[in-house]
């Protein structure tokens, strides 16, 4: 299945969209990096890359696209604006702050042990296992691990935008 040009153009403007939010947090701080509201217009922005992807070649296709073509081309947006994201994620944390994952940890770990309060003793492995693991999530692999598993959570999403976005050719001819 070919993947229509147009796909990449509005996966690469979500993908850029979402670095601007995330320069937009780092500038602003730690706290804001972390805060749901940056999480959410992440989410949103991935869902609009996929959908404009998918309107786009529905219009470039004289206004239909199978359930099969809107599927696969709103997942290619969704995975290339969430890869341009992952990786400015690793570039602030590897290359512009190198102590940004650590920063981002400890900020992550205050939260966690606020919010759990005398919980937090009571884990098994304490908070130091929860604390290697965050760093490790934050990690290049770790980041990398988190998108590719992320491609499912994607992948039911662009199950839902195909479904809403489809648009048979009424002169084609369908056997099922």
């Amino acid at each position: 299945m070919n993947l229509n040009g147009l796909v990449w153009q509005q996966a690469a403007a979500g993908g850029g969209l979402i670095i601007l939010l995330q320069l937009g947090a780092y500038i602003w701080g730690i706290d804001m990096m972390l805060s749901t509201w940056v999480s959410v217009s992440g989410f949103l922005l991935v869902v609009l890359a996929m959908v404009l992807g998918t309107v786009a070649v529905r219009a470039n296709e004289e206004g239909f696209i199978s359930f099969g073509r809107a599927f696969y081309h709103a997942l290619a947006s969704a995975a290339v604006a969430s890869l341009m994201g992952t990786g400015f994620q690793m570039f602030l944390t590897s290359i512009v702050d190198s102590d940004l994952t650590d920063k981002l940890v400890d900020a992550s770990m205050d939260a966690i042990e606020q919010k759990m309060g005398a919980l937090a003793s009571q884990l098994p492995g304490g908070l130091d296992e929860m604390r290697n693991q965050v760093i490790w999530s934050m990690s290049p692999s770790g980041q990398m691990l988190s998108w590719l598993l992320g491609l499912i959570f994607w992948a039911l999403v662009a199950l839902i935008v195909a479904a809403i976005l489809k648009r048979e050719n009424p002169n084609s001819l369908n056997l099922g």
